[in-house]
């Protein structure tokens, strides 16, 4: 923390203290807007982040502030320009964040938008002859910045090899992809239309919880007022900057009209002149307005107060808004980034694609794609018209990126498109289809997980018919994965689905696994469990993987002394923990203590007090209940096709370990039971077990050549890490200060998961990792580049092309670097 803004651009307190002055400051009955009021905000700010440090740290910095303010002239600008000044390069030539910088600036953009403060920079860069020439600032604006409004570092090195080699994409969402900027211009625009959205999806209890954090914004309603007014806001500021006086004052009294009542109808003829450009372009129109709003304040002669104040508030508009679609740095684990998931506010925009596709282009617009392969996850839907539309969005926005509209001829047909789409080499798209894992509980009625089983076959068997239709969507479609929150159903539930798919073609896994748990043994178990049970092989992969690579120390410094944990899965973990002790691997943890554990457990359950058993139908966990049931109750004559397959493999296991299997999936008390939460210290796990479970889980997946796609941002923002230097990729990379004796070598692969949530991309996952190994870890730059080359030539050699067989049959692939 070097500078005393860091948040408070995004404060809703300053958002609701600004509306309440600026309403004086339109009607004349005040001048300027109150000082002593913002420094009040701001210490309510500060102390809540910092209140370790005493006030004279404070009021020091305030009076440096003071200062910068002095010299900017302006509130909006000396905010900006302090985070200007402490992020960016000072270099004209090109637009860029220091190196040493850039873990601090992913987290500031983590919490409020940086396209204001790019305005700054570019304010210092730029000849001011160009604010004259619209036409001409806005080409050098879309060559300086491109088509993302996000800034990485610049290093020779890796834009050298980004351009020579490109950049290979192994998990990212589409759904979740688009940035703040886009959305927001969108948001600005349809404000009643975000309203419905709101409204719509405030019954997800995750959401209610979003709005529950934030008492100042705490509702769709304010929301709504809030986008509202910055439209007016910039309506009015744009008539400032390009319209004579007899309209300022007639915009300054629809604002003041506005602020008192946010039905008040508006009408915005410059919004239409100056901010109308199309998607992929929405972010250089509000980039242009504001660099040349920025520079008109600090050239303008006289009292601009009440143009400050509009600036300052409508930035402070779009960073609270921003609250709606932008993990924080400060907001832990997947429960989280599920409420910006599911908040409805990126519904509209992301009907359509192709302005996602040109933002992963990346900042060179007359040159090469960032990526070279992209491949991109999709939920499918449940009947064949909607998988129809949806794969034909994604294929037709992707050409309309890849070979321009004025080009494009589109077919309707799905297979004329894809085999368009397998002409195109950089990026090469493939689609992954992830299937949603979705909370059961007893009270749901059936066995266990029955609603998620059966709706994955129904929602299964309907991709499948759609690419039996489109032999050349088969090439594109090429991978099968499960996603959402792993709290809400374990591997297991997928195993049976997982061997329907493969009886039907698909010949390419993953999983998301191993991200976010309510403890580590239970996590590691999560990547042990989804590698047996959906038999997952040479040239597979799973997600994230982070509970086998995480520190246990920090985990656990991380964690209360106590926490809850559901009856089952403590035991699941306790035989999962014995399991490995039976695999000739000592353990740090007492065989008999851990029995009595077993014992106690399987008496509450109502089980039999049978460990051996017990541990038996630990390894069967990945059968199908139904024909299980089946099974047992002699009623097979249904079970055909792949079913009997299914019925292959239950037959092989003894009526005794059967029945016990049956007990805990059927038996309604064992259920309820099952789904209790019990109390577990903390203390009785050491680190030095929790590396053994690790340990025994990455030799089987390095025995079996499994990639682990691996999502810094991602990790930080959803695990229990501060910053990228935390993270448990150097540790697989065997960074000579990570490295732990008795890891296996990791076949390692780089996504960035969700990049409009997480405000990243591939190009930014790059500098994050590269910059870590130059400033943190000391290494220097040809050596942090190699283990770049490391990781992206996994990504190259294990994407999943249609004829993966020829990748599973070759051992290549690139493990770590071994340093002396």
């Amino acid at each position: 923390m070097a500078y005393i803004n860091q948040y408070l651009l995004s404060d809703p307190r300053l958002y609701k203290d600004i509306v309440s002055q600026l309403s004086c400051l339109l009607n004349s009955t005040e001048s300027r807007i109150d000082s002593e009021r913002i420094k009040h905000i701001t210490y309510a700010n500060w102390q809540q982040r910092y209140y370790y440090w005493p006030d004279q740290v404070f009021h020091g910095h305030w009076k440096n502030f003071e200062q910068r303010k002095k010299s900017d002239g302006f509130w909006s600008l000396a905010l900006l320009g302090q985070a200007a000044r402490f992020h960016f390069d000072n270099d004209i030539r090109r637009l860029a964040i220091q190196s040493v910088k850039f873990d601090s600036w992913q987290a500031w953009i983590s919490k409020q938008s940086g396209l204001p403060v790019i305005a700054y920079q570019l304010n210092q860069m730029l000849d001011k002859s160009l604010f004259n020439n619209d036409v001409e600032l806005d080409s050098i604006l879309k060559n300086l910045i491109g088509f993302r409004a996000i800034v990485s570092p610049h290093h020779p090195l890796i834009e050298s090899y980004i351009d020579n080699n490109g950049l290979h994409e192994t998990h990212l969402h589409l759904n979740g992809t688009t940035l703040i900027e886009q959305l927001w211009n969108h948001a600005l625009q349809h404000p009643d239309l975000i309203l419905e959205n709101l409204v719509k999806e405030n019954n997800n209890t995750r959401v209610q919880l979003l709005y529950a954090s934030n008492p100042y914004l705490s509702e769709p309603l304010e929301y709504y007022k809030l986008l509202r007014l910055a439209r007016q806001l910039r309506e009015f500021l744009l008539t400032w900057l390009y319209q004579d006086e007899k309209a300022v004052i007639l915009a300054r009294e629809i604002l003041y009209k506005n602020i008192l009542s946010a039905e008040n109808p508006s009408y915005f003829p410059n919004e239409e002149a100056y901010c109308s450009k199309i998607g992929h372009w929405s972010h250089i129109s509000e980039l242009h307005w504001q660099v040349k709003l920025q520079n008109e304040l600090k050239s303008r002669k006289g009292n601009n107060s009440i143009y400050d104040s509009c600036y300052l508030l409508y930035v402070l508009s779009m960073n609270c808004y921003q609250k709606l679609l932008v993990q924080g740095s400060d907001q832990y684990g997947f429960d989280q980034f599920q409420k910006f998931a599911d908040d409805g506010v990126r519904e509209e925009v992301e009907a359509e694609y192709k302005s996602r596709f040109f933002q992963l282009h990346g900042p060179n617009v007359m040159g090469k794609p960032d990526l070279t392969t992209l491949e991109a996850r999709f939920a499918p839907k449940k009947t064949l018209g909607k998988n129809e539309k949806l794969i034909r969005n994604i294929l037709s926005g992707f050409l309309a990126y890849a070979k321009g509209e004025c080009k494009l001829t589109q077919s309707a047909d799905l297979d004329d498109l894809s085999k368009d789409i397998l002409t195109i080499n950089r990026p090469k798209l493939r689609l992954v289809a992830h299937f949603i894992k979705r909370k059961w509980v007893s009270a749901d009625g059936g066995y266990f997980y029955q609603s998620l089983r059966e709706s994955l076959l129904v929602y299964g068997a309907v991709l499948i018919e759609l690419l039996e239709q489109s032999p050349n969507l088969k090439k594109i479609i090429t991978g099968i994965d499960a996603a959402a929150n792993e709290l809400d159903a374990p591997p297991e539930v997928f195993s049976s689905f997982y061997r329907y798919c493969k009886k039907n073609g698909f010949k390419n896994f993953t999983y998301h696994v191993g991200e976010d748990f309510d403890h580590l043994v239970t996590g590691i178990r999560a990547v042990f469990d989804a590698v047996n049970f959906l038999d997952l092989k040479n040239g597979d992969r799973v997600g994230h993987a982070t509970a086998i690579g995480i520190d246990p120390k920090l985990w656990l410094n991380s964690m209360p002394e106590k926490i809850f944990i559901k009856r089952i899965d403590w035991l699941d973990n306790l035989l999962f923990i014995r399991e490995i002790a039976l695999s000739n691997v000592e353990i740090d943890f007492s065989i008999l203590k851990l029995e009595e554990e077993i014992l106690k457990i399987l008496e509450c359950l109502g089980l039999e007090k049978n460990i051996n058993i017990a541990q038996r139908v630990f390894d069967m966990r990945g059968l199908d209940p139904f024909v299980v049931k089946s099974f047992l109750f002699d009623e097979t004559s249904s079970l055909v096709g792949w079913l009997s397959s299914e019925l292959d493999m239950v037959s092989k296991y003894s009526y005794e370990s059967l029945a016990f299997l049956h007990q805990r999936w059927f038996n309604e008390d064992c259920l309820k039971s099952a789904e209790e939460l019990i109390e577990i210290n903390m203390a009785d796990t050491s680190s030095k077990l929790i590396i053994q479970l690790q340990q025994s889980v990455q030799r089987l997946i390095s025995d079996k050549h499994i990639v682990i796609e691996s999502l810094p941002t991602s990790n930080v923002r959803i695990s229990h890490y501060k910053t990228v230097y935390e993270h448990h990729l150097f540790r697989w990379l065997r960074v000579p200060e990570r490295r732990v004796e008795g890891d296996s070598d990791m076949l390692i692969a780089l996504g960035s998961d969700d990049p409009g949530i997480f405000v990243t991309d591939m190009r930014n996952e790059i500098y994050h990792i590269f910059s870590t190994l130059r400033h943190q870890f000391n290494l220097d730059s040809h050596t942090a580049l190699s283990y770049i080359k490391t990781l992206n030539e996994n990504g190259r050699i294990y994407h999943f092309n249609y004829d993966s067989d020829v990748i599973r049959d070759r051992k290549e692939g690139y493990g770590i670097i071994d340093l002396p």
